[in-house]
């Protein structure tokens, strides 16, 4: 018995694809092309647009990283002047195997004059000032860890020699974020101008090498400068820190480096976190807040292609209600011509997401990767899983296979003599 009814399945099967290639072969071309067109637009949105609003948020993560904190940022707790025995962390990094480069930077407040020579000559002129975080870098260790000159738009960065230059962050010039954003800023200040900088009761004057734009963290809005410069305008020693920045070997952990650093004990010295942790919990939030965002979008668009679907399947069946008729008179069972229509669904369905798939892969990726959207707080990337992608392509597939079964089932059982005689 087991047998027979094995067989009778299969043959319903063969039965079903014969017919859904039937179907495919007498519809018009314009009018699969048009279904598959619909369906690759589906999947499209249902990825691309949540790939976008979620790429914002993993833009900034990835300037973060690369301009500022590096894999591990380690910076000095909230009630201390600096990082205590900076020299004892530093033999900790060299000596951790998993650590492939990191920097140091001394950091202070100050203020920038802008146009002070001016401010002289015409005393009664208020002086052109903004309070500013004034950081002391190696060049060559920063080079080592962040990508920091390659985030220049003017002039040129600092050389390890350059005594009197400094290099300053685009949120601190009016150009590009005029006052009306609410920043505190500068205005007439380029490449080649003399500014001054005031850093507790030193004072000196700088020559502007260029300007940055990171769009990571407070990069945008500090003075670089020399870390040995700094220090002397400190009265600093050479072995208090502000910042380390570190860079792990590729196949390594933050997780698990970062563990084994606070295994030293040196944890209630200092902030030791991963970049993750440094950007704080609300990029997180705002990215699951995205996340389900594009997926509202990308539902409404699933229901459009449902519905498409539900249309064709329909209007198919129904202008061939007679020949499901005849089918049933002649003994095919109702499971494969549902099983046809529900076919003829799946193929509209996965030729679509091949083709969206395609176009994911080997078009949008890349020019987005090469070509990032420029928000005001992050370069947008189009973010996207190859799980996110098999999810949202199932959950599709699954959707039309649904759009497709519901009218050819209200056809197929339609009494088989109206069906025949068309009532």
């Amino acid at each position: 018995m087991k047998k027979q009814e094995t067989s009778e399945f299969f043959n319903a099967v063969r039965i079903a694809f014969f017919l859904a290639i039937r179907y495919v072969t007498q519809t018009t071309k314009w009018q699969t092309i048009l279904v598959i067109f619909i369906m690759t637009l589906t999947f499209l949105n249902l990825v691309v647009v949540t790939g976008i609003l979620v790429g914002l948020m993993d833009g900034s993560l990835v300037g973060y990283k690369k301009y500022y904190a590096g894999d591990i940022l380690i910076s000095k707790s909230a009630e201390k002047d600096y990082i205590e025995r900076a020299n004892a962390l530093q033999a900790i990094l060299d000596a951790e195997p998993q650590v492939a480069a990191y920097s140091t930077r001394v950091i202070e407040g100050g203020t920038l004059e802008a146009n002070f020579q001016r401010s002289v000559s015409q005393p009664n002129i208020l002086p052109d000032s903004v309070g500013v975080s004034v950081t002391g870098i190696d060049i060559e260790d920063e080079r080592l860890v962040t990508d920091l000159p390659s985030a220049l738009i003017e002039g040129s960065f600092i050389t390890q020699r350059d005594t009197t230059g400094v290099v300053l962050g685009a949120r601190l010039l009016n150009r590009y974020f005029p006052a009306e954003t609410g920043l505190q800023t500068i205005s007439g200040i380029f490449p080649g101008d003399k500014i001054r900088l005031t850093v507790g009761d030193a004072s000196r004057e700088f020559i502007v090498r260029g300007i940055i734009k990171t769009k990571a963290g407070p990069m945008d809005t500090r003075v670089f400068m020399l870390q040995s410069e700094l220090e002397s305008m400190l009265g600093r020693r050479n072995d208090t820190t502000d910042e380390f920045a570190v860079r792990i070997t590729p196949n390594a952990h933050a997780e698990a480096v970062q563990a084994r650093i606070l295994a030293y004990s040196v944890g209630n010295k200092a902030l030791i976190r991963t970049t993750e942790e440094a950007i704080g919990e609300f990029l997180d939030e705002i990215r699951d807040t995205f996340n389900v965002l594009g997926n509202i979008i990308g539902g409404i668009s699933v229901v459009v292609a449902s519905i498409t679907i539900f249309i064709i399947i329909f209007i198919t069946a129904i202008t061939k209600r007679k020949y499901i008729g005849i089918l049933k008179a002649i003994g095919v069972s109702e499971f494969a011509i549902e099983l046809s229509y529900i076919l003829l669904s799946i193929f509209y369905a996965l030729i679509g997401i091949a083709l969206g798939i395609l176009i994911l892969y080997f078009v949008l990726l890349p020019y987005f990767n090469a070509n990032p959207i420029d928000f005001p707080f992050s370069d947008g990337i189009l973010s996207v899983t190859a799980e996110g992608t098999l999810i949202r392509s199932v959950a599709l597939l699954i959707t039309t296979i649904i759009a497709g079964f519901i009218p050819a089932r209200m056809i197929v059982k339609r009494n088989t003599l109206d069906a025949i005689l068309g009532r």
